[in-house]
């Protein structure tokens, strides 16, 4: 499986031995793509052109395109034949689609985190971190990412760490006492900020003297 970007279209995947695929193991060209793009059909097309054209050895190929949902707008419906051909035989993958599906793998589960309602989050995230605690690091880095305003206990709380025993791995104390840290800070940075302003008011209400 190779990720359809540009450096790796361009002169990288010149570099890279790649075989013809079979028909049970194509090649396959991933792209992630969980942002609105208004040309994203059309630079989709020439990637996949391009790689083509840097192998012709290649004769089983399927393009994997990775959505968070299937409103996803990704340009106009509106396209060229020679576009529309292509784009008729890319595997669309929606993670919302992905997500309801029952008994999902824990490391699927994990890319379907960024498109969950924030209600289901930790219960999601209980479900991976019970019996595989050493993911807690990456959970943690997919959440703060979709949600980079929440603070350190926001994203705590919302992970639901669901044993004693997790709470004490060494990356969750860490975790735990940084976040303790920075909220010590901020309550600081408050009281300075309200005791300066409550000099200021009472400064005024003496006036000039």
């Amino acid at each position: 499986m190779h990720r359809l970007e540009v450096p790796l279209v361009g002169a990288a995947l010149g570099h890279v031995a790649i075989g013809a695929g079979t028909a049970d193991q194509p090649v396959v060209l991933l792209e992630v793509q969980m942002h609105a793009k208004a040309e994203f059909k059309h630079r989709l097309w020439a990637q996949t052109a391009r790689f083509a054209q840097l192998h012709p050895q290649v004769q089983h190929l399927e393009v994997v395109v990775v959505v968070p949902d299937r409103r996803l707008r990704l340009g106009s419906d509106r396209v060229p034949g020679q576009l529309e051909g292509c784009l008729g035989g890319v595997h669309w993958l929606s993670l919302e689609e992905l997500g309801r599906q029952a008994g999902l793998d824990l490391l699927v589960g994990l890319l379907t985190l960024s498109v969950l309602p924030k209600p289901e989050i930790p219960g999601a995230t209980e479900k991976i971190l019970g019996p595989r605690p050493d993911l807690l690091e990456t959970v943690v880095s997919i959440i703060g990412k979709w949600f980079p305003h929440f603070t350190r206990e926001e994203i705590m709380a919302l992970i639901n760490l669901p044993t004693n025993h997790l709470r004490h791995t060494r990356f969750a104390q860490n975790w735990i006492e940084e976040g303790r840290l920075e909220g010590e800070a901020r309550g600081e940075a408050r009281g300075r900020a309200a005791e300066a302003a409550a000099g200021a008011a009472g400064g005024a209400d003496r006036g000039p003297t």
